[in-house]
């Protein structure tokens, strides 16, 4: 990931659990961190991630959010967000279930904004159409996810079946349950 800030920061604490540790050495699965800054009444932070390394991370930053206007944030993603889900209507007076639904919905839809990928045998690829999807997690999806697709999403078809076949090419094998770049070989939840 990448975060940049509107303010200096003053110190930058790494910590592995609640040890300090240099954030440059710093490879742990607990890992935290503290953010120091000066005097100031205001912080404006963004931040954006990557699979595939913080140079892609600083890129898709660069070319999503390039500037500082919390308000054509808002703006850009409620109409991004609104476009998808206008192709469909949820009626449930349940307002958690339509949360877990339009999240969950969410999360179909990420990619590098320059179509790189970290592939099942950990390489790094480029689909030049930036529409690989991983994470397909197919014992759930098939009987779902993937026909609500084939109704409000088309043109999403061919780019799910073309990432099977691209991590077929990877692996050898057809995805089961892809997970973080590699195979877990199982429904793991």
């Amino acid at each position: 990931f990448v975060l940049k800030s509107d303010q200096k920061i003053e110190k930058f604490t790494a910590y592995d659990d609640n040890t300090p540790k240099l954030w440059d050495q710093l490879k742990v699965e607990s890992v935290k961190s503290v953010l120091t800054f000066g005097n100031v009444k205001e912080v404006k932070i963004k931040v954006a991630i990557s699979s595939v390394s913080c140079d892609n991370a600083a890129m898709n930053l660069q070319a999503e959010l390039s500037h500082w206007d919390f308000d054509k944030v808002v703006k850009m993603s409620s109409d991004r967000w609104n476009k998808q889900l206008d192709k469909m209507t949820v009626e449930s007076d349940d307002e958690a279930a339509k949360r877990v639904f339009y999240t969950a919905h969410y999360h179909t839809m990420y990619c590098d904004v320059n179509g790189e990928y970290r592939g099942m045998n950990d390489m790094i690829y480029t689909d030049p159409k930036k529409a690989n999807y991983t994470t397909l997690s197919l014992w759930d999806t098939y009987r779902a996810l993937n026909p609500l697709m084939t109704i409000i999403q088309p043109e999403m078809v061919d780019n799910v079946i073309n990432s099977m076949l691209s991590i077929y090419r990877q692996q050898d094998k057809l995805p089961i349950w892809p997970l973080m770049s590699g195979e877990t070989n199982c429904m793991p939840g």
